[in-house]
């Protein structure tokens, strides 16, 4: 009876732990994921005015 009780007390604080570790590393996973989605818009935005710049329009020979 004592054992089991242990058991549980022990299953419901490490249950609590875990679940508060993934929430913080899921939460953290979402804010990388948005750095990432931005930088790669900058970087997008950025290539595509360099395009613009290099880009010349052909004159009639």
């Amino acid at each position: 009876m004592v054992a089991t009780l242990a058991s549980g007390v022990v299953g419901i604080i490490t249950y609590e732990t875990l679940a508060g570790l993934v929430s913080e590393i899921g939460g953290g996973t979402f804010v990388v994921v948005g750095v990432l989605l931005e930088r790669t818009g900058r970087d997008q935005q950025h290539s595509d005015e360099r395009a613009g710049e290099t880009k010349t329009t052909p004159t009639p020979g």
